[in-house]
């Protein structure tokens, strides 16, 4: 089976590669709508976040690595679609998708059917975990087994990957997504009101798993809620990691409860290989050192953790036998336009 196109498609940004291309193209999974009509879309309705008028509303058609609203997923594919491709497309392309682990069938047919009504002549469901490994630089064809561990905006993973296979997984929807509005709740009970786009700065410049990072202090500009006044406040390490350790507490649950249905030689692999931490939420500083003192499993942060998935789709683009044996088989799983 050839593949055209890799894509990746997370609760908070959309990832697209095409053979040829240096760098995949990512865009914001985000679209800002007034009634029926898609306003804006992709970065550029990042950017509005928390800046729309009155009337417009913020929409991610991919909720929980679930389809959520199908036309403005289909819109945003399509329009991806357009840019690696160029318009118009002279034909349709075979797209490879990376698969959560969390989704039920019904869920995958979603998915399909987004891709397939972008303009795809056929989809190839992947599951995340093989692309993450694959774009993380492991051999996923290696009989030993390693465990990757997907934390990404609104699915985590922990997934068993062996053979080409994944022999065992563990998922929950639910990711670092959440933690931007527990921030924002959490000050909001503080009688100060933050936007998402400033939650995420004080996640990513404070945030921590385990340890401290040296900036216990951050200063940000939001609204009193009392004088309905912009005002500076400084907003403590303390404050983000209380909203964020919910998130690498349930993800140490999700592995423990893995690891004791384990075969005893894969068992034995993951005690010499370990375990990759891969998805948006592995560049949470301390979160390889945390999950390693709680599982007793040596830890690693893949290279740019958010781009494993999209690297590994990239990988397949010329290897069409090892895509035919990794996906998923059968329909309505791999669909074709008719």
């Amino acid at each position: 089976m050839r593949m055209d196109l890799g894509l990746d498609l997370g609760s908070y940004s959309a990832r697209m590669v095409v053979s040829g291309a240096s760098v995949p193209l990512v865009e914001a999974n985000l679209a800002m709508v007034r009634g029926d009509r898609i306003c804006v879309l992709g970065e550029a309705a990042g950017l509005a976040l928390g800046r729309t008028p009155q009337g417009m509303r913020p929409v991610r058609p991919v909720v929980h690595g679930s389809v959520e609203d199908m036309a403005v997923c289909v819109e945003l594919i399509r329009s991806m679609m357009a840019r690696v491709m160029g318009s118009p497309m002279t034909r349709r392309p075979v797209v490879g998708a990376a698969l959560p682990g969390c989704l039920r069938d019904a869920e995958k047919r979603a998915l399909t059917t987004a891709i397939l009504e972008s303009g795809a002549e056929k989809v190839a469901l992947v599951p995340s975990a093989l692309c993450a490994a694959l774009g993380a630089g492991w051999d996923i064809a290696s009989p030993e087994g390693i465990m990757v561990v997907e934390l990404g905006d609104g699915v985590m993973a922990a997934s068993v990957v062996a053979g080409g296979m994944v022999s065992a997984q563990l998922s929950l929807p639910l990711g670092m997504g959440e933690v931007d509005g527990a921030i924002q709740r959490a000050l909001r009970a503080e009688g100060f009101e933050i936007g998402p786009r400033t939650a995420e700065d004080l996640k990513q410049t404070l945030g921590a798993a385990f340890g401290g990072r040296g900036t216990v202090k951050q200063p940000v500009i939001g609204l009193d809620r009392k004088t309905g006044f912009p005002v500076s406040r400084e907003v403590s390490a303390e404050c983000v990691n209380a909203a964020i350790a919910p998130i690498p507490q349930r993800l140490i649950r999700l592995v423990n409860e893995l690891l004791p249905g384990l075969s005893g030689e894969l068992s034995a692999d993951l005690a010499q290989n370990g375990m990759l931490l891969t998805g948006g939420g592995a560049a949470l500083f301390g979160i390889e050192k945390l999950m390693a003192n709680e599982t007793g499993l040596n830890c690693q942060v893949a290279s740019d953790p958010a781009g494993c998935a999209i690297r590994g789709l990239e990988a397949l683009l010329g290897k069409p036998e090892l895509l035919e044996r990794i996906a998923i088989p059968g329909r309505p799983l791999v669909g074709e336009k008719r």
